[in-house]
C-alpha cells in the first residue's frame, strides 16, 4: 500500500508505477511484519511532444531528469539539430531547415520527440509605386500565420503582406513568423513616365527619348522594336536611320513602360 496514491502506485505484484513528482511511502506485510520503503518519484521526460523552431535557435532544456542520470542522447540528423547536455538538461540548436528526432535514455526509459527547424526570410520587389497597386511580400521557409506591420502608413501600407503606396518616401515592413522577426525596407516611388505617347524625327535628326522618373529611382535600359528604323543609347538618345515607326521601351525593375517614335524621311 502506498501512502500518496497521487505520487505513486503498487500494483499487486509489487510493481510501483510513478504519478507525480513527490516523496512517498509504501508498507509492505510480509510474514505477519510491516516493512516500509520511502519512495521519491522525480519528473524526467521532454518538456514538449514536438517543437517547431528557427535557423540559429537555441531551445533550453528540452529535456529535464531531477536527480536522475540521462545516460545517452542523439539527434536524428545532426546536421539539422545538435544536442549537448547542460547541468539542467538537454539543449538543442538548430542548424538548418528540416526535421531531426531527438532520443534520450534516463534511467532505464528511453524518451524521444521531434525538432522542425524553419527558416523564415521576406521575399518580393522592395520598390512600390504610386500607380494604386500593390506588390506583394511573402514568406519563405516559414511556419504558420505572419504578422505584418509597418513603420510609416503615410507613406505605404501593408496588409496580409500586400504593400500600397500613398506617398513618395522609403518605410520599413516588419514581419513575424514562427517567432522570428524580419524586416524589409520598401521605397516608394512615382510612376514613371515618357512624356509623349507618339516622338517624331526625320531621318538623321537624333532626338531624346528619355523617361521621366525620380531621381533617386534605378537607372532605366532602353531599347527599340527594331535597329533597322533606329537605335538608342543608354542615356535615351535616339538615332533614326530610315523612315519608319519603332516602339522604345525603358525598363526598370522588371517593369517596363513604352512608347513609340514616328521617323520621317
Amino acid at each position: 500500500m502506498v501512502a500518496d496514491s497521487k505520487v505513486a502506485t503498487v500494483n499487486k505484484s509489487g510493481v510501483i508505477q510513478g504519478k507525480k513528482a513527490g516523496n512517498t511511502t509504501a508498507s509492505i506485510l510480509k510474514k505477519d511484519k510491516e516493512y516500509k520503503l520511502n519512495i521519491t518519484v522525480v519528473d524526467a521526460g521532454f518538456t514538449k511532444k514536438s517543437y517547431a523552431v528557427n535557423t540559429g535557435d537555441t531551445v533550453s532544456p528540452i529535456f529535464m531528469a531531477e536527480d536522475i542520470e540521462i545516460s545517452s542522447f542523439a539527434s536524428s540528423k545532426p546536421d539539422v539539430v545538435s544536442v549537448y547536455s547542460m547541468t539542467d538538461g538537454l539543449y538543442i540548436k538548430a542548424i538548418s531547415k528540416g526535421a531531426s528526432k531527438i532520443t534520450a535514455v534516463c534511467n532505464g526509459k528511453k524518451y524521444s520527440t521531434t525538432i522542425k527547424v524553419y527558416d523564415p526570410v521576406i521575399v518580393g520587389q522592395d520598390i512600390v509605386l504610386l500607380d494604386n497597386k500593390t506588390v506583394s511580400l511573402s514568406i519563405k521557409n516559414g511556419n504558420g500565420k505572419t504578422e505584418w506591420s509597418i513603420d510609416d502608413e503615410a507613406i505605404a501600407t501593408v496588409k496580409n503582406g500586400k504593400v500600397k503606396g500613398v506617398s513618395k518616401g522609403t518605410v520599413t515592413v516588419t514581419a513575424k513568423n514562427n517567432g522570428r522577426i524580419m524586416t524589409k525596407v520598401i521605397n516608394v516611388y512615382n510612376v514613371p513616365s515618357f512624356e509623349k505617347k507618339l516622338y517624331e524625327t526625320n531621318v538623321g535628326s537624333p532626338i531624346d527619348v528619355v523617361l521621366t522618373k525620380d531621381s533617386d529611382l534605378a537607372e532605366p535600359i532602353y531599347s527599340v522594336s527594331s535597329t533597322k528604323v533606329a537605335t538608342i543609347d543608354s542615356v535615351g538618345r535616339l538615332t533614326p536611320i530610315k523612315k519608319g515607326t519603332v516602339t522604345v521601351t525603358a525598363e526598370i525593375g522588371g517593369k517596363k513602360y513604352k512608347t513609340k517614335v514616328k521617323v520621317l524621311p
